[in-house]
């Protein structure tokens, strides 16, 4: 099995006669937000998060394209030995399809891996060139920042590589947790890789980097906040623990996630067939050959029915598809709804003149009506009353008070010309009464 690992990789390099030297001292101190710093290139798949940066997997098979790189010094034959340091955390959702490692490599040629591989069983494993693999037996599980540390030999007929993992003092390390040696293989390296993929769930979280001839020095661990992007079910995105994106109903992309890389789409209720709703997007819903029943949309409260009751204009009801029962002229009641519980409304109120006679609005307006739908019960074709201004149904002095107070506005003009003025009050005093 294997997961991603957010490990602080101090690497010490080659112990010499010569005073101690420090090839690369990574803290990861850079701006949130994409990482285009400290010469870090290939870097579309990371993010810095408080000091820390995360690799996401992006289905990448081969690790190296997707990877985020570095260069540093050769570290070859003739050197002494080297110390690779790191704190790495491993944030992966499907260990046993992917990895998730720091990785030492010449060029485009990969050399050491130190993290997790398809050959790790949720433990930290190192492997080589030659598909040597040593595995530490230390449990790598998410949530578990972890300080590895390698050091790198380089010899005439065999290289080799040892680990320790979470070491308790720098300065006297004891014996390995992994060792491995490959006869003929060669561990040279001028590159540092952080890597996550196969799949990508896959996500690695590193803390910091230090490559020397020592492991004195090393950083310690400055962990970010746990951190996640929450996808809501409009595509919108919000920041905040898994227990907040639970309680707003979003779905949560990971520990240590941001908005800026989650990229969020709308989800809801897809019905498969009658009975059959999944959670969906919209295009992968269609993909499924599904329907789409809407963003938010709960499986718990959609009825997949492909059917529902169809009012039409003159109150009869009969059941149908909603495009069928649109296209028909009618009004859908919702997927699953019943005729016998639902009410269908005549809507069909047509004034000609001062009278409403039930039409179809396409008749009504063929005839020169006024197609005011509802019953002619309820709806008045009577002509406007402009005088009355405060809508009581009558012309009194409360609709003066409202005339002046609109004085040379057009809200309180009654005889159409755009404006109240003195002829407007001469209109409305003339027609005081009832409309």
């Amino acid at each position: 099995m294997m997961k991603l690992i957010t490990p602080l990789l101090a690497c010490t390099a080659l112990t010499s006669a010569l005073a101690a030297e420090e090839f690369l001292v990574e803290r990861f101190d850079y701006p949130d937000g994409a990482l285009n710093s400290g010469g870090w290139f290939d870097t579309t798949s990371v993010q810095v998060i408080d000091g820390s940066v995360v690799h996401t997997g992006n289905g990448d098979g081969s690790g190296y394209s997707n990877a985020a790189k570095k260069s540093i010094p050769l570290q070859d034959l003739g050197s002494n030995p080297v110390y690779v340091i790191c704190w790495v955390e491993q944030l992966v959702d499907d260990p046993t399809n992917g990895f998730a490692n720091i990785t030492l490599a010449n060029g485009g040629q990969i050399k050491l891996e130190i993290g997790t591989n398809f050959a790790s069983e949720d433990t930290w494993n190192l492997k080589g060139f030659g598909d040597v693999s040593g595995d530490s037996g230390v449990d790598a599980s998410q949530g578990q920042l972890a300080r590895l540390v390698v050091r790198v030999e380089f010899g005439i007929f065999a290289d080799t590589a040892a680990m320790w993992v979470n070491p308790s003092n720098l300065s006297n390390l004891g014996p390995a947790d992994v060792s491995i040696t490959e006869p003929g293989a060669n561990y040279s390296f001028n590159r540092i890789m952080i890597r996550s993929g196969n799949n990508s769930s896959n996500r690695l979280l590193v803390d910091s980097i230090f490559v020397a001839d020592t492991t004195s020095g090393a950083p310690t661990a400055d962990t970010p906040n746990n951190t996640s992007a929450c996808c809501l079910s409009d595509g919108t995105c919000e920041t905040g623990d898994a227990n907040f994106c639970a309680a707003i109903g979003g779905e949560s992309q990971g520990d240590y996630s941001t908005c800026a890389f989650a990229a969020c789409e709308a989800f809801g209720a897809c019905c498969l067939d009658s009975t059959t709703c999944e959670i969906e997007n919209p295009s992968d819903c269609v993909t499924l050959g599904g329907t789409y029943r809407g963003d938010g949309e709960s499986c718990d409260t959609t009825n997949c029915s492909p059917t529902g009751a169809c009012c039409t204009p003159d109150g009869n009801c009969f059941p149908a598809t909603d495009v069928n029962c649109e296209a028909g002229g009618g009004t859908f009641q919702g997927f699953g709804a019943s005729c016998a519980d639902v009410t269908c409304l005549v809507d069909l109120a047509c004034c000609i003149g001062e009278t409403c006679v039930a039409l179809d609005q396409a008749v009504c307006l063929a005839s020169g009506g006024n197609f005011v739908g509802g019953e002619c019960t309820s709806s008045s074709c009577a002509a406007p009353c402009p005088t009355d201004l405060d809508g009581n149904g009558e012309t009194g002095f409360p609709d003066i008070v409202v005339l002046l107070s609109a004085w040379g506005t057009p809200d309180g003009d009654v005889n159409g010309d755009g404006v109240t003025e003195f002829q407007d009050l001469i209109v409305l005093l003339s027609a005081f009464g009832d409309c």
